[in-house]
C-alpha cells in the first residue's frame, strides 16, 4: 500500500526488483523442519477443546473477582 501520489514510483521501483530478480534460481525451498529438530526444550502446549474453555472460564472468573475486591475496598474508603 502507498500514497496515491506515490504510486507510479512504486510501481517503477516494483518493475526495477522484478527484472533483477528474473535470472536469480533458488537452490530449493527452506525446510523449518531441520531448525525445529535443533531446538532445545519442551513442544507446543496442548490444552484441547475443553482445557481452553476451562483456561478462558478461570480467567475470566479471577478477572471479574479482582475487580469486584477493588469495587468492595473503594467502596468502603
Amino acid at each position: 500500500m502507498v500514497r496515491t501520489g506515490q504510486s507510479e514510483q512504486a510501481r517503477a521501483l516494483l518493475a526495477e526488483t522484478l527484472a533483477e530478480n528474473e535470472g536469480a534460481e533458488w537452490d530449493e525451498a527452506p525446510d523449518a523442519t531441520a531448525y525445529m529438530e535443533e531446538r532445545a526444550g519442551r513442544g507446543p502446549r496442548n490444552y484441547g477443546l475443553i482445557g481452553a474453555y476451562a483456561r478462558i472460564w478461570v480467567t475470566s472468573i479471577a478477572v471479574m473477582a479482582l475487580a469486584f475486591a477493588v469495587f468492595v475496598l473503594l467502596r468502603q474508603v
